[in-house]
């Protein structure tokens, strides 16, 4: 058999299971091509359980398009729907969405697990109807620049296991609605506008919240809040399955965000994993409300299971640099640490800040004598994780791609079976370039070449 004939025939007589598989793994767009390569392959994209929606920077003419052709796409599906997942960004002004519609066919296959929903555009969010509820085989959810403004259902999310609500305008009470109806959430993310007057989140409320989710492992906060109390006490249920917290972008170190920082830490007992990234005071705000933090006040604090710590500092403002006493309490209470990475801007710190914080850390009592401590620089633009950074910088200590390969081969040897091979192409290649020498010496010189190779 011809060897373009064994290929035709490989991918003719894929598995149609392999097929769906391999068309999974691409935007639904380029998968819905595939229909043109051969009637088998017609109808394959049909019946694909993950349907993903991704464009981005498109003109609203051409994102226009897309969106009316979404329905289209799901009216024609024949199998299960697992997965749903739209993610566009607009820089042309307004899109209206028909997400009523889009729901609507989701909601029929009556199938799906996780969905996801992004669509920025300038100066809008998208609203999303009530028939969102309708979706109870939920497990996951992800909601990014929407708009959820219903009264609360009467039923919820009783599968769900993330929640995921960024830069999503709704209510206080629609929010704890869902959240309440979630039972099994282990994977909670909130971020919410300072600006967002409609959802104010106060201590109570954030008390309310947690009492909902007692299955949290994971979880992500940006949230303002409001009506802070001096002190709260410990949950009635403490968070025992909370591993990972991160608090984003607020300045812990007023009273509200110390209050609850503390509230926070309390009813976590077996935290492992910490992310700060702590909006320091700046120097035109009012330092007021700024409770000084010792450690004798919380010696009821103990992180009996935290290992890694990572800390932002996202502007800089005050030479005393008040927010490293929030380590120095970390530091003072966690026996097992074994990391601490902290991150400061390299656009808002002075020159030098990083050895100036290191300095300052070195002299903070540590419950753990095996920590490690590092500081690092990152650019406003470009935020990095520890992690990313360490890889981007070992990149240019190892070989490039062509060195790595060649790396892993090995000359054959006497006896294997591609010996014969290597041979007779390392002596043409020796031969060809002996001769190329022959030519460019002649003119240069008289004495004859040697060549010990």
């Amino acid at each position: 058999m011809e060897p373009n004939c064994i290929a035709s025939d490989v991918i003719s007589s894929l598995p149609q299971e392999i097929v769906e598989i391999i068309l999974s793994f691409v935007p639904t767009k380029h998968a819905v091509r595939t229909s043109i390569l051969s009637k088998k392959w017609r109808y394959s994209w049909t019946r694909i359980p993950k349907l993903v929606f991704v464009e981005k920077s498109m003109i609203k003419a051409k994102m226009r398009k897309v969106l009316d052709a979404i329905p289209q796409v799901l009216s024609m599906h024949q199998g299960s729907i697992l997965e749903f997942s739209l993610n566009m960004y607009s820089d042309d002004g307004n899109v209206e969405v028909d997400f009523d519609k889009i729901i609507t066919y989701l909601s029929r296959k009556n199938s799906v697990t996780k969905l996801t929903l992004k669509l920025v555009s300038f100066n809008m969010r998208i609203m999303l109807p009530l028939s969102l509820f309708s979706l109870h085989q939920l497990t996951d959810l992800y909601l990014t620049c929407c708009k959820l403004d219903h009264q609360p259902p009467v039923n919820g999310f009783g599968m769900l296991t993330s929640l995921s609500l960024i830069d999503v305008d709704s209510t206080e009470e629609l929010i704890l609605d869902i959240v309440s109806k979630s039972p099994l959430l282990k994977n909670f993310s909130m971020k919410i506008d300072d600006y967002d007057d409609s959802c104010q989140f106060s201590h109570a409320s954030m008390c309310e919240l947690f009492g909902y989710i007692p299955a949290i492992e994971r979880l992500y906060l940006s949230v303002h809040l409001y009506e802070f109390e001096s002190s709260l006490p410990k949950l009635l249920t403490p968070l025992v399955h909370l591993k990972y917290v991160r608090l984003h972008d607020k300045c812990y170190i007023r009273k509200s965000g110390l209050s609850f920082f503390v509230f926070l830490i309390r009813s976590s007992p077996n935290l492992e994993k910490l992310k700060l990234q702590m909006r320091c005071l700046d120097s035109y705000e009012d330092d007021t409300d700024i409770d000084a933090l010792t450690l004798e006040e919380y010696s009821d604090i103990w992180w009996g299971h935290l290992k890694e710590l990572e800390v932002f500092l996202t502007y800089y403002a005050d030479d005393e640099l008040p927010e490293l006493e929030y380590l120095k309490l970390i530091l003072a209470r966690s026996p097992v640490l074994k990391e601490l990475n902290i991150l400061i801007s390299d656009d808002e710190f002075e020159k030098g800040a990083e050895t100036k914080v290191l300095g300052v850390i070195s002299n903070f009592k540590r419950a753990s004598d095996t920590v490690k401590i590092t500081v690092l620089l990152y650019t406003a633009d470009v935020v990095l994780t520890v992690d990313e950074i360490y890889k981007v910088a070992l990149k240019s200590l190892g070989p490039n791609i062509p060195g790595q390969i060649f790396e892993t081969l090995s000359t054959p040897k006497h006896g294997d079976a591609s010996y014969e091979t290597f041979l007779r192409e390392s002596k043409g290649i020796l031969g060809l370039l002996r001769k190329r020498a022959q030519i460019m010496t002649k003119g240069v010189s008289s004495d004859p070449i040697r060549y010990d190779m």
